[in-house]
């Protein structure tokens, strides 16, 4: 959930739109719209994000948080927000299901702190209730977009070759 996996530069080149370079935050949950909104397409309402176009365009547009999990053997989620950035790491059970991980919780300010060094989860409480609060909202809200892997059958071949590849299966 640290940047330096989560941060990915965006470039979109668009005929007849000159290069510019935007440093507001976005979401890649926006990049369907865009295109959809590019090809003057409407999105469909189970679409979370919205086009960036606007933003391209030149228009002041308000930051949005923009959220993201994992689900590789420790779960965990972050948001991004008017600077902030927090991330959870609610217990879970490693990949092996024997080691119990305590809930651990960080928040950095990564206008000053972009490397995420300097923990400040316990000093401003005030700022990590309302971010917690709203990763939860989205959280909770988004249960039926979860991949769930226990639904998943794997023939023995595919378990086999999964395994040849270095795969833990």
């Amino acid at each position: 959930m640290y940047d330096e996996l989560i941060h990915i530069p965006l470039i979109i080149r668009i005929p007849g739109v000159g290069s510019r370079i935007i440093q507001s935050q976005v979401c890649s949950i926006d990049l369907a719209p865009t295109i959809l909104d590019f090809l003057n397409i409407s999105s469909p309402k189970s679409f979370q994000g919205d086009s960036l176009i606007p933003l391209i365009s030149g228009d002041e547009v308000p930051e949005k948080p923009c959220f993201s999990e994992s689900m590789n053997g420790i779960d965990g989620r972050s948001i991004r927000f008017n600077g902030w950035k927090l991330i959870e790491n609610p217990n879970s059970t490693g990949g092996t299901g024997s080691i119990q991980k305590p809930k651990v919780t960080e928040m950095y300010y990564i206008v000053d702190d972009p490397s995420e060094k300097k923990n400040l989860f316990q000093d401003k409480i005030q700022v990590a209730r309302s971010l917690t609060s709203t990763l939860d909202e989205w959280y909770h809200s988004n249960v039926t977009f979860r991949f769930n892997a226990t639904n998943i059958y794997l023939s023995d071949d595919v378990i086999e070759q999964l395994k040849s590849l270095g795969y833990a299966v």
